[in-house]
């Protein structure tokens, strides 16, 4: 406030005053929009600090994801593993419990089975057609 009162008194007395005050009042604004500046500087070193610990939570974040995802895969794929063991267990366990005579009588049976399950469907198939011809006519 007192710089510009003295501004303004030099001003008014005479032109070496008068060019003295411009200075000064350019001095004045130079000052001002330093300042101004300056904070708009700090604001935007301060939205750079905030957006770098952002940006490194987000990386911490994605690391974090990537262990756990890296974890739950090596989990799921054990138990895929072991799973696959005991199948291959049973599946000897139930070869080796039901004689060879009796896994062919069983075969046998299954396709004898096969073949008159095939020869009734050729029957039905026959009887349909036949009763499509009969609703012909």
């Amino acid at each position: 406030r007192s710089l510009q009162e003295t501004v303004r008194m030099l001003q008014a007395t005479d032109e070496a005053s008068n060019h003295v005050g411009k200075l000064q009042y350019r001095l004045m604004l130079s000052q001002w929009e330093r300042s101004n500046a300056q904070r708009m500087l700090q604001g935007a070193t301060q939205d750079v600090r905030d957006l770098r610990k952002e940006l490194l939570q987000t990386d911490e974040d994605v690391d974090l994801d990537r262990r756990q995802w890296a974890e739950e895969e090596e989990s799921l794929h054990q138990r895929l593993v072991a799973a696959t063991e005991a199948a291959e267990k049973y599946k000897e366990q139930a070869v080796a419990s039901l004689p060879i005579e009796k896994a062919r009588e069983l075969t046998s049976k299954v396709e004898e089975i096969a073949t008159r399950k095939s020869e009734a469907e050729d029957q039905l198939i026959a009887v349909r057609r036949a009763l499509h011809r009969t609703q012909a006519e």
